[in-house]
């Protein structure tokens, strides 16, 4: 008996150092589970993943000025040639016009040095975000302009019947030397 009190008073002993004293890497390995990770290994992990994260957030970054500086491109394009299709329009048509094209003109040049967001100024961002609405607002208005004041000379006709349907008309070349041959053919009526 005075045996099992002893084996009590030290396993108690063991159990007390055990929770109140740090356990040794030895005793650390063999508690632990095997989905723990040394400290050591689990910052490299982290900092792998932080490396990859980085990688891909300039591939981003790279395909968005690469895809801005494409549709600035486009777009320098397309107001370009609205400029030269809205001459007989009012004059602040065309002013606005001219302005829009400039401002994606200037979005165009900033796009074309950027090799990061870094190097472009910190206001261009919201700026080009505002210049695309206005740009889009002068094409609006022109179409409303067009819409409500439609000049007859862009209307296309014809507007009266033909008097030959499309399956009477016989395609003709003008060097044909049967020319002749077929005006003759036709009845006098029908011309």
């Amino acid at each position: 008996m005075a045996l099992s009190g002893a084996e009590a008073v030290l396993e108690k002993y063991e159990e007390l150092l055990d929770h109140y004293l740090p356990m040794t890497d030895e005793e650390l390995g063999k508690k632990m589970p095997a989905s723990y990770l040394p400290i050591e290994e689990t910052k490299e992990g982290v900092q792998q993943k932080l490396q990859e994260s980085q990688e891909r957030l300039h591939q981003i970054e790279s395909q968005t000025l690469a895809m801005s500086y494409h549709i600035t491109q486009q777009l320098q394009a397309a107001y370009k040639n609205l400029i030269a299709s809205i001459q007989g329009l009012p004059a602040n048509f065309q002013q606005n016009i001219q302005l829009a094209y400039h401002n994606i003109e200037e979005l165009h040049t900033y796009f074309t040095s950027a090799h990061s967001f870094k190097d472009l100024p910190n206001s261009i961002l919201s700026q080009s975000q505002e210049k695309a609405l206005k740009a889009q607002e002068y094409v609006d208005d022109i179409l409303d302009y067009v819409l409500h004041n439609a000049p007859m000379s862009w209307l296309v006709g014809p507007f009266s019947p033909s008097p030959q349907k499309p399956d009477d008309v016989k395609p003709t070349k003008p060097d044909d030397p049967n020319k002749e041959d077929m005006k003759a053919a036709v009845p006098k009526e029908s011309l």
